[in-house]
């Protein structure tokens, strides 16, 4: 049969994957089982696919939770970070299997099978469930000339919604890398300067032959990220967040144009900015659920190659939230903008976490490191911020360091020195006591302080490392 297929005689069957990996991606999901299949779960003598077919409580089979006066809606669910929110165990462990290090590394014949299949499935069911407000013109281009069908009920659709949710994220999973347009001899050019409306159409010309392509699921799910209805627009972030590593480089490429709308800062009327601040937040969201998969750690385009920096795609986004986010003051008191700090925050430490110790020291110059820890710092509050206003003291004291992170000598602080200082603002008692009851001005503060101290500590250790081989 392998032969007849063309798979190598090397690569394992399927099941025998997905099976050795069963128990590993079950405990996972074991808070969100209930008793029963726990006890089941602990006794069973074979943990495999199987044993989760033979699952038949309601947690399994339709993704829901009741709560105490209603149920909770439909969300596909990789980590319960908010109370209440649906538990869809079956999709844990159905990404959990697509982890790089399982089906996606041993299985690749299965996967570039699979690909086209689930293409089909994800296209066929949106015409179902296209909730056809998305403002975007190009996702026009996609809507099939079908004649109109009638709608399905509420719950036939809530039931085909989740279906698909779990449908895209697999797709992204599945996705291959697109093949270039060209021979190049160095990186491709996707700073933000570039155009990305003449790479699009060449790459669109290319692949409008092929049955399943990669950017008409691209130009299907990525204008989602604008779409009005949370349910479709919360499966399309996290569809895009789970990105395959192979195909990042594509995904950036048709986010350029929305990353470029994201940071532009040119005045605007107050509807054009609810718009734009949507856009953002939805932004930000995708790029940290990237980071949180690890993905910016195994891809080969998330780092150029002479200097081990973040792709300037990347380093253009940073630097460019952060004008933005640093000039802001019209909507600083918004709702929608404390979620984009927050989920900012989140992303830079995320992001930093993916790479190595030897590496963190390469992926930001000196001057955006500076700049994002005083941004930080300007959020967390002044009782947060004290120790950085004494930060030139503590850095001569310490460390004698001559770099500051703020722009005056006095008051700036070394960067050396910003360990000593995020030890006093990583507090759990001063940030109780400053923050009070307001949960979303303490979602910024933690995350903010949160990021300050992953830069820091960065910094801190690179600085000890290099100590210590000079000594």
């Amino acid at each position: 049969m392998k032969k007849l297929l063309g798979i190598p005689e090397t690569e394992p069957a399927l099941i025998d994957v997905i099976d050795k990996c069963c128990p590993q991606v079950l405990e996972k999901c074991l808070h969100m089982l209930p008793q029963t299949d726990r006890t089941a779960m602990l006794n069973a003598n074979v943990i495999d696919l199987q044993w989760i077919v033979d699952r038949n409580s309601g947690v399994w089979t339709t993704g829901h939770i009741e709560e105490s006066t209603k149920a909770s809606t439909l969300t596909l669910c990789l980590s319960p970070s908010a109370l209440g929110q649906a538990y869809d165990p079956w999709s844990v462990c159905l990404f959990g299997f697509m982890e790089r290090t399982r089906v996606l590394q041993h299985c690749p014949s299965v996967v570039a099978q699979a690909w086209p299949i689930c293409y089909q499935r994800v296209t066929s069911l949106f015409n179902v469930i296209d909730p056809t407000p998305v403002s975007d013109n190009r996702a026009s281009l996609l809507r099939s000339s079908a004649p109109t069908k009638k709608p399905p009920s509420e719950a036939q659709r809530d039931s085909l919604a989740h279906l698909w949710k779990n449908q895209v994220a697999l797709a992204m999973r599945l996705i291959p890398q697109m093949p270039s347009v060209a021979v190049r001899c160095a990186s491709p050019d996707l700073s933000l300067s570039s155009s990305p409306d003449s790479l699009s159409a060449d790459r669109s010309d290319k692949s409008s032959g092929t049955t399943a392509s990669p950017v008409a699921l691209y130009k299907l799910v990525i204008p989602l990220l604008r779409c009005e209805v949370v349910d479709i627009r919360d499966a399309a972030v996290n569809a895009l967040g789970m990105i395959n590593h192979d195909a990042l480089k594509d995904l950036m490429e048709e986010l350029v144009v929305y990353i470029r709308e994201a940071i532009d800062r040119k005045q605007e009327n107050m509807r054009r900015r609810r718009r734009r601040d949507a856009l953002r937040l939805q932004l930000v969201r995708v790029l940290e659920k990237i980071a949180e998969n690890g993905t910016f750690g195994i891809s080969q385009f998330v780092l150029e190659r002479e200097t081990m920096s973040l792709h300037p795609t990347f380093v253009e986004y940073i630097d460019g939230a952060r004008l933005y986010l640093e000039t802001d003051t019209d909507g600083k008191d918004s709702s929608s903008m404390r979620e984009v700090k927050t989920h900012f925050c989140d992303f830079i430490r995320k992001m930093i976490k993916n790479f190595s110790l030897e590496s963190c020291g390469t992926l930001l110059s000196r001057e955006l490191k500076r700049n994002l820890v005083n941004l930080f710092v300007g959020w967390s509050g002044s009782a947060y911020a004290l120790p950085f206003a004494h930060g030139g003291h503590h850095g001569s004291s310490h460390h004698g360091s001559h770099h500051g992170v703020g722009s005056g000598g006095s008051g700036g602080v070394s960067i050396s020195g910003i360990g000593v200082g995020v030890s006093g603002i990583g507090s759990g008692t001063i940030g109780a006591s400053v923050w009070g009851s307001s949960s979303t001005t303490s979602g910024i503060g933690a995350a903010a302080n949160t990021s300050v101290g992953t830069l820091a500590a960065e910094e801190e250790k690179l600085q000890f490392s290099a100590l210590q081989v000079s000594v």
